[in-house]
Order: C-alpha cells, then sequence, then structure tokens
C-alpha cells in the first residue's frame, strides 16, 4: 500500500514535469511566431529607426536568456527527479 502511494506521487511528478515541459514548449513556438512576425513587419519597412533596432535587439536578447535560464531550471528538476527515483530504488532494496 505505501509502494502505490509512492508510485502514485512519483507518476505525480513525472507527469508535472512532462506537463511543465510541454507548456514551455507552447511558449516558446508563440514566441519564434511572434518574434518571425516582428521580423517579417521590420524587413518591410524601408528605413528603420536605429534605436527602435537596438530596442528590438534588446528584447530578443532578453527573451533568450530567459528561455535559457528557464531551460536550465528544467534540467534541473529533471537531474533531481532522476536522482530521487534511483535513491528510493537503493532504499528499497537496502530494507529488503
Amino acid at each position: 500500500m505505501e509502494e502505490e502511494k509512492e508510485k502514485k506521487k512519483e507518476n505525480e511528478m513525472v507527469f508535472k514535469a512532462w506537463l511543465r515541459k510541454k507548456k514551455e514548449q507552447v511558449v516558446e513556438m508563440k514566441r519564434v511566431q511572434r518574434a518571425k512576425q516582428i521580423e517579417d513587419m521590420n524587413s518591410r519597412q524601408g528605413n528603420r529607426d536605429p534605436q527602435q533596432a537596438f530596442r528590438l535587439w534588446l528584447k530578443k536578447k532578453h527573451e533568450e536568456q530567459l528561455k535559457e535560464r528557464k531551460t536550465e531550471e528544467l534540467r534541473k528538476q529533471e537531474e533531481c527527479l532522476f536522482f530521487l527515483r534511483g535513491t528510493e530504488g537503493r532504499e528499497r532494496a537496502f530494507k529488503q
């Protein structure tokens, strides 16, 4: 009975990690789509303001940094889940 609870909890954690990853993918797809639209609009403009171009570049750079941070955070969470699963298995084997 306790094993079932642990397995259910582990499955919920894995599902939540998967769900976060899918949400990140959707956000990334929307970001890419917006970036393409902005790039398309900007390519249509003949003479662009240098300040506006710099702000756009800065915004893109900031979005990339946020994406990298989120990716790193997800990677760390997945490592923690992997470590926790491995630890639980060793503890069960030790108890038996």
